[in-house]
């Protein structure tokens, strides 16, 4: 009998503002979020996104301009990097 002992990763996830947690928790299945300049929402959109992907889920973010994708990935992988480090998951 082979036994396989499972380890358990912390993520790391900002706690959203009331405006960020109103999107993040909406059960809509499309979201848009309409705000100025450093609203919150391309954090919000990767808190969101971390927390679907660990559900077993995946989400789109659609059309992002190039800051607001390299703030999502640093997001994310911020997140997740103690399981990146593991190995559990790979940056691709």
């Amino acid at each position: 009998m082979m036994v396989i002992a499972k380890r358990e990763y912390v993520v790391h996830l900002r706690l959203p503002y009331t405006e960020q947690g109103q999107f993040i928790e909406s059960p809509a299945k499309r979201v848009i979020v309409r705000a100025g300049r450093r609203g919150g929402k391309t954090v919000g959109a990767a808190t969101k996104a971390v927390r679907k992907f660990l559900g077993g889920r995946r989400i789109l973010n659609r059309e992002p301009t190039i800051e607001q994708l390299g703030k999502f990935w640093f997001e994310i992988c911020k997140a997740l990097e103690e399981p990146i480090r593991a190995g559990v998951y790979r940056k691709n």
